[in-house]
């Protein structure tokens, strides 16, 4: 994998962006999820920095479009993203370079803080949920095409394509599918309307750390304009957060009236997600949400 011409690319990337004559002493293999290889670039005088890595014939533009989530949630000043070094190409394989952060353990104060730095990204407004390209949550392409009402966006844009997906890999049954078409009356019923906020798009507990400063840092996004309890029923889906996160979101930014109750609705996007991605294993959760509302 590490062939000379991809060492020499990577490290005169790092070169250009860090201006510090940057050399590369070896790459150590690190926790990087279920899609991409990662690593940790070890330089000399212990300069450090991550890569993530996957295969550039099926996903050409997967690390663009995530530095560019990345950017965009920096653009906000709010919450600490790790900072783009470089993403670009290389034979068969794509890149993403990275700033190295050193994780700690959230502290309730640190959780807190996540909670109102959240809180004031979710005040980056727009007037279109959507954005202006298409990205990846997980590795399964994200449609943004933008439109002006939440629930037409949310049911054509994010349930649909993986329902039309799942079917086709044969995960769901003829009754599920009607039970999707039978749950979009009701998420009228209880939707109570907010503007369109920047979202991380896929705020489950492994995408939120904070550094040895205790700075909450957002990691692997999947950005786009739409209803901020999206991120919040998220974080609910695979546990990890503390109350006194949400405390500190609910002191800065109260949530709608009925959140709690549209958090597995808002669920059922996720978990579509993992069922395409992962198999039949997440099919049970998607059938209890049509239990409790049908």
């Amino acid at each position: 994998m590490w062939t000379a011409s991809f060492r020499d690319s990577i490290e005169q990337l790092i070169r250009v962006s860090v201006g510090n004559g940057f050399k590369i002493r070896y790459f150590e293999p690190v926790s990087g999820g279920d899609i991409n290889l990662a690593f940790k670039i070890i330089g000399e005088n212990n300069a450090t920095y991550f890569i993530k890595v996957n295969d550039a014939n099926q996903f050409p533009d997967l690390f663009e479009k995530e530095a560019l989530g990345l950017n965009l949630i920096n653009s906000t000043k709010i919450i600490k993203v790790p900072q783009v070094i470089a993403y670009g190409r290389e034979g068969d394989q794509v890149f993403l370079i990275l700033e190295w952060i050193d994780i700690d353990f959230f502290t309730p104060a640190s959780m807190f803080d996540l909670g109102i730095k959240l809180a004031k990204m979710h005040l980056t407004r727009n007037t279109e949920y959507g954005l202006f390209t298409s990205n990846y949550m997980g590795s399964l392409l994200q449609d943004n095409a933008t439109d002006t009402d939440w629930l037409s966006f949310f049911i054509e844009k994010r349930l649909e394509p993986q329902i039309e997906l799942a079917s086709r890999q044969q995960f769901l049954t003829n009754q599920d599918r009607s039970d999707f078409q039978k749950v979009y009356p009701f998420i009228e019923s209880i939707y109570e309307a907010d503007k369109p906020s920047l979202l991380h798009g896929d705020l489950w507990s492994g995408n939120a750390v904070v550094d040895k400063l205790q700075q909450p840092i957002l990691i692997d996004p999947a950005v786009y304009f739409g209803n901020r309890e999206i991120d919040i029923a998220m974080t609910r889906l695979f546990g990890g957060f503390s109350q006194t996160f949400y405390n500190g979101y609910q002191e800065t930014l109260p949530l709608k009236r009925g959140w709690e109750e549209r958090c597995d609705i808002w669920n059922l996007y996720p978990l579509l997600i993992h069922l395409n991605l992962f198999g039949t294993s997440y099919l049970s959760q998607i059938r209890s949400v049509f239990k409790k509302y049908l």
